[in-house]
């Protein structure tokens, strides 16, 4: 271990420096090490931040050829194509690949305290998982495993194709003494990991700084301009990853139906707490999607376009133009950061019928942006009750042609109470400051970093 004042954590994850909502997790908790005077270094297999401080194996990457293959292949009864014996042949020997790599990385790094998410509670790369796990019983470094969710809550990861590794998966989250903690992000998760592994884990939620104001290099006007967004364009924010989970063709039908009662009502008087102005027949409403295509996605994000041709949607799939690095200007298609596409937003639709917690929804509440939102498992249970103003599309789904939709009346009940937001300025401030107080009540990172501060003290 390391014995200079300052102290070194070291955050593992498949990836780092991107906008899904781990990354963003990991990203503010380095943050706060940083501002608590500690070192900071990344393990994974991929970083969009390209940092000096960051190791990447790329064996660690989920989205490999070879990871894929094998995740297919142990997973998949569709396309199982080698037999058990193959299986194992290949497993151990990347296993042994990585595990050779991970322990190079950590002994250069030489952490005081280790950081694990998602690695040791998911299954899309159990190579990884596996020599991770025996690195760190080597060197009984003191670890907080940090689960955002599990593969035993993932239906592709019920019923392993071998029993090699049915009987790998069934030891994660593994039980060790070094593992000073296991966190997880919703009360469900709590319960599920105690029934399922007999583990006493601590829970957390996700965090977002509320007292300081978020600062741009760009302004809206310069994004709308880039974007050949008007004045008197409708901006409805969809700012998760595209992924099935995410039900994005529900905020699809809403934008339509939508822009469908607005072109009836024109002209129609727009006033939010940013901007005022008319919705006329030549106005269109624009669903604006900046995050990434996930690597398993590529066929639902088809899909979904076809979805919005059909409908003669205007979707913006603008994620080449956004990104979390620091130095855009070195991105030729990274244009402006993550966080501006809330600048341009007129309201934001958060449609995930499974989320760990709500990254999403935290930020669009920082922006002061009004929230149409599926109910789902977790926001019913831990966050609702916090006592949030949203526009509901309900708590229900039924599959129709490969997606998960819920009743029409419910879209069309969110997009009457919409338009009565949007047309009166008071409702919607008093909306979106509720919210903002709420969340900064409940959530602010203040609250993470005392944690954290605490938890530095006590594991060392």
């Amino acid at each position: 271990m390391a014995t200079d004042m300052k102290k070194r954590i070291l955050f593992v994850h498949y990836r780092v420096g991107e906008r899904d909502g781990v990354s963003l997790e990991i990203e503010k908790r380095a943050k706060i090490f940083q501002e608590l005077g500690e070192e900071v270094y990344f393990l994974s297999g991929y970083d969009g931040k390209k940092r000096k401080n960051s190791f990447v194996i790329k064996e660690l990457d989920i989205t490999s050829n070879l990871n894929r293959f094998l995740k297919e292949s142990f997973f998949n009864k569709k396309k199982k194509v080698l037999d058990e014996l193959t299986a194992m042949m290949l497993f151990f020997k990347l296993e042994n690949v990585i595990h050779k790599k991970l322990n190079k990385a950590v002994k250069i790094i030489n952490p005081d305290l280790i950081f694990v998410h998602n690695v040791f509670s998911h299954a899309y790369n159990l190579p990884f998982s596996s020599a991770l796990l025996k690195v760190l019983d080597k060197m009984e470094i003191p670890t907080v495993c940090v689960h955002h969710d599990f593969w035993f809550e993932r239906d592709e990861f019920l019923k392993p194709n071998y029993y090699f590794i049915n009987e790998i998966v069934n030891l994660f989250p593994p039980k060790r003494n070094f593992i000073i903690k296991h966190q997880v992000i919703n009360s469900i998760m709590l319960n599920i990991i105690k029934q399922k592994r007999g583990i006493a884990a601590e829970k957390i939620g996700d965090y977002f700084d509320f007292k300081n104001q978020y600062q741009s290099k760009n302004t809206e006007i310069e994004i709308r301009n880039f974007f050949s967004i008007n004045e008197k364009d409708l901006v409805v924010l969809h700012a998760t990853r595209i992924t099935p989970r995410k039900a994005i063709e529900n905020a699809i039908y809403f934008v339509y139906e939508l822009e469908k009662k607005m072109k009836r009502l024109t002209p129609l008087k727009i006033n939010t707490n940013k901007r005022n102005f008319i919705f006329d027949k030549d106005s269109r409403v624009i669903l604006f999607l900046p995050n990434f295509v996930e690597f398993d996605s590529r066929d639902y994000f088809h899909r979904l376009n076809k979805l919005a041709f059909q409908l003669k949607v205007k979707c913006y799939f603008a994620y080449e133009h956004f990104s979390l690095e620091n130095n855009l200007k070195k991105r030729k298609k990274s244009t402006f950061n993550f966080f501006d596409s809330y600048l341009i937003a007129d309201l934001v639709t958060y449609t995930s019928i499974k989320e760990g917690f709500g990254n999403q929804f935290l930020e669009a509440v920082f922006f002061k942006k009004p929230v149409v939102l599926f109910e789902y498992p977790v926001f019913e249970s831990d966050i609702k009750k916090e006592g949030y103003e949203i526009i509901s599309i309900g708590n229900t789904v039924k599959a129709f042609n490969g997606f998960k939709l819920v009743p029409k009346e419910k879209i069309k009940e969110a997009v009457d109470l919409t338009i009565d937001i949007l047309k009166d300025k008071e409702k919607y401030q008093m909306m979106v400051e509720k919210n903002f107080d709420l969340a900064k009540k409940f959530h602010d990172e203040s609250f993470l970093k005392k944690d954290l501060s605490l938890l530095l003290k006590s594991a060392l």
